[in-house]
């Protein structure tokens, strides 16, 4: 999100900034010391859930038999950005969001099928 939206522009390559974190409105947010600063805990909850380490993207593999060719195949990358990702991460955003609506996918058509 901060590398992402223009409003946490001031944050990027700003560690003092950054430092400033703190929670408002009873910790349902995070501010920083700048005017409209702030971040809800819902969304850097959601933020949480989309993430996918090197670790939980290997086990995406084994459990679809994915091969990293197939992998980069399916998710629209080269082999290497596949072999990347699995060494030391991170997994971008979107490449975990198409993850988890890979195996939703498969989840889907197994009960249909059953």
């Amino acid at each position: 999100m901060i590398g992402s939206y223009r409003i946490y522009k001031p944050l990027r390559d700003n560690p003092e900034l950054f430092a400033t974190a703190h929670l408002i409105d009873d910790g349902d947010a995070v501010a920083w010391n700048a005017a409209d600063l702030d971040m809800s805990a819902e969304l850097i909850e959601t933020l949480a859930e989309e993430e996918m380490t090197p670790e939980e993207f290997a086990l995406f593999l084994k459990r679809n038999g994915l091969t990293q060719e197939a992998a980069a195949a399916l998710l629209g990358r080269s082999r290497r950005q596949i072999g990347y990702y699995l060494s030391t991460g991170p997994v971008p955003r979107v490449v975990a969001l198409a993850c988890f609506g890979y195996e939703v996918r498969l989840t889907r058509r197994r009960a249909e099928a059953a």
